[in-house]
């Protein structure tokens, strides 16, 4: 892995969500602000990029203000995909 390139990306965490060359692979919306929202309410979603090396890839957490606006990358993790089984029960 190449290190240097690696930070060159993670210096600007908005340009990962402007790059062409990055997959968006999952976007996960926790929270909408609707209308104004309340004072210290913010908007939460998590945005998932595969990026150009093996098998990584970045979960991003994107914050709003109260009023919906004002989007921001405010956290920023390493993850991998893991397959896992579920099992469920159907009526007959």
């Amino acid at each position: 892995m190449d290190f240097q390139q690696l930070n060159a990306l993670l210096k600007d965490l908005k340009g990962i969500r402007r790059n062409k060359d990055l997959k968006l692979i999952e976007k996960d919306v926790i929270h909408v602000i609707e209308d104004e929202g309340r004072q210290g309410e913010e908007g939460v979603a998590f945005e998932v990029y595969k990026l150009p090396y093996d098998n990584l890839h970045v979960r991003l957490k994107i914050t709003t203000d109260s009023y919906g606006d004002n989007e921001a990358v405010s956290g920023i993790e390493f993850v991998q995909p893991i397959e896992k089984q579920i099992q469920t029960f159907e009526t007959i």
